[in-house]
């Protein structure tokens, strides 16, 4: 049901959907996004705007203000801070799963698998012959769809370039779905 409220900008009448509209003076209404910018960009000048005070911090730290400009950390600060954050003190360690080995026939069918995938990342779209890393021309990658390394089935295995075959490595449960979905549709048309 479309209700009649006031633009709290230029104060013209306007029709709104009810359930959009607050009992408290917590929401602001606006009859368009041009009258919305102009009541944001009056209200939060100066003072007003929340990133006001961040503004005159970063100036008052900046440069000679800082208290450790021009210093630095000494070889030992450095060692303790790298061991404070390497291994198992990262907030990312997964137990050390990164140095498993693959399996024995991974090898072997790494090749046929980029074959298989007329060696172009599946995800992107890249061919093997445009895959530049450092000015270097290299391989697509193969990823484990379900991340276990032992599983090496046919089914198991998809090409990515390496920005992808990183990209993938969060959010696993969602690129797992997707790319069930993808390995279906590449073993269709075999």
């Amino acid at each position: 049901m479309k209700i009649k409220i006031k633009c709290d900008f230029c104060n013209n009448l306007f029709k709104t959907q009810k359930c959009w509209v607050k009992k408290d003076n917590k929401k602001h209404h606006f009859c368009s996004r041009k009258c919305m910018g102009k009541w944001f960009s009056k209200i939060r000048r100066g003072k007003n705007n929340p990133n006001y005070n961040n503004h005159i911090l970063s100036r008052k730290y900046n440069g000679y203000n800082n208290p450790f400009y021009g210093k630095h950390h000494t070889e030992d600060t450095k060692e303790k801070i790298r061991n404070k954050i390497s291994g198992k003190n990262h907030y990312n360690w997964k137990g050390g799963i990164s140095f498993e080995l693959y399996s024995k026939n991974f090898k072997d069918k790494r090749e046929f698998i980029r074959q298989r995938d007329n060696h172009t990342c599946q995800l992107c779209g890249i061919k093997q012959e445009k895959h530049i890393i450092n000015g270097k021309l290299e391989k697509l990658t193969i990823h484990h769809i379900d991340y276990n390394k032992d599983n090496c089935k046919e089914d198991n295995l998809i090409t990515l370039c390496r920005k992808d075959n990183s990209k993938v490595n969060h959010n696993k449960i969602k690129w797992i779905k997707y790319f069930k979905i993808i390995i279906k549709q590449i073993l269709r048309r075999k």
